[in-house]
C-alpha cells in the first residue's frame, strides 16, 4: 500500500499546518475550501463554507476527498493546498490530523455521506467493557466540536452514549452506530451548554499572583471513523500531480 512518506513536504506551498478553529479569513484555506467545493458540486454534494477557517465542515469534506480515486489534481490545483493539513516534512503524513471534529458532506437530494467501512466492534448494552471508554472519548470529541456537552466516559454504553453515537452517525456521518452501537436499546439526545446571563462581579482584591493549575488533557485517537485525514488515495494523487509538474 502506498504510504506517501516523504512526498508532501515538496507539494503546494505548505509553510505550516492549519490550526483547528483558528481565526477565520485565511485566504489560502479559503482557496482550498473553494477547490473542495468544485469536487463536491461535481459529485452531487452541497458546498461547504469558504470562510477560511478549519472547522468540522472542511475536515469532513477533506476526509470525503480521501475516499475518491478519480480526482484530477491538475484540473483543480488548489487541492494541493491539502498539504497544509500534514506535517511539513511529510513524516507520518497519513496520520497527522489537526481536525477535532468532522461533518461529512450532504447530498443535494438529502442524506449525509458516511465513509465506507467494514469495521465492527460491537459494545455490550449498559455493561462495563474495556473498549468503551475510548469510544466515549472519541464520541465526546465530536460532540464538543459541534457545540454539544460531552457525555459520560464510564465505560458503559447506555442511553446517553447511544444517543450521542446516533446523532453523530445521522447528522455528521461519523458512523459510530454501525461500528459500535448495534446493541443500543435506548437513546438520550445530547444537550448543548446553557449560556447563563452574566452577573456583575465584585471588585477583585489585590493578591499575590498564584500559579494556575494545568488543565488535564486526554490523548484520544481518531480511531476507525476517519483514519488518516489524508488517505493513501489523496497522497497518491498529490504525488502524481507533482510528477506531472516536474
Amino acid at each position: 500500500m502506498y504510504s506517501g512518506a516523504g512526498v508532501v513536504g515538496g507539494l503546494g506551498d505548505a509553510t505550516g499546518m492549519w490550526q483547528w478553529m483558528g481565526a477565520p479569513g485565511d485566504a489560502t484555506l479559503a482557496r482550498y475550501q473553494q477547490a473542495l467545493n468544485k469536487e463536491l458540486a461535481a459529485r452531487g454534494f452541497n458546498k461547504i463554507g469558504t470562510d477560511g477557517q478549519l472547522g468540522p465542515g472542511t475536515c469532513g469534506a477533506t476526509s470525503w476527498l480521501g475516499t475518491l480515486k478519480d480526482v484530477n489534481y491538475s484540473a483543480n490545483p488548489d487541492l494541493l493546498l491539502i498539504s497544509h493539513l500534514v506535517s511539513p516534512d511529510g513524516t507520518n503524513a497519513g496520520q497527522t490530523n489537526p481536525c477535532k471534529g468532522f461533518t461529512y458532506p450532504t447530498k443535494t437530494g438529502g442524506g449525509v455521506f458516511k465513509p465506507p467501512s467494514t469495521f465492527s466492534s460491537q459494545l455490550p448494552w449498559c455493561a462495563y467493557d474495556s473498549r468503551t471508554p475510548e469510544v466515549q472519548l472519541n464520541v465526546n470529541e465530536q460532540l464538543v466540536a459541534h457545540g454539544y456537552e460531552p457525555g459520560p466516559t464510564d465505560g458503559q454504553m447506555c442511553e446517553e452514549t447511544c444517543g450521542a453515537m446516533k446523532l453523530s452517525s445521522d447528522a455528521w456521518g461519523v458512523d459510530f452506530m454501525s461500528a459500535y452501537g448495534q446493541n443500543c436499546q435506548a437513546f438520550a439526545s445530547p444537550t448543548k451548554p446553557v449560556v447563563a446571563a452574566p452577573t456583575p462581579k465584585p471588585p477583585t482584591p489585590s493578591v499575590s499572583p498564584v500559579a494556575s493549575r494545568p488543565v488535564a488533557k486526554t490523548g484520544t485517537s481518531q480511531a476507525w471513523m476517519v483514519g488518516g485525514l489524508v488517505g493513501a488515495a489523496v497522497l497518491a494523487g498529490l504525488y502524481a500531480a507533482k510528477k506531472r509538474k516536474s
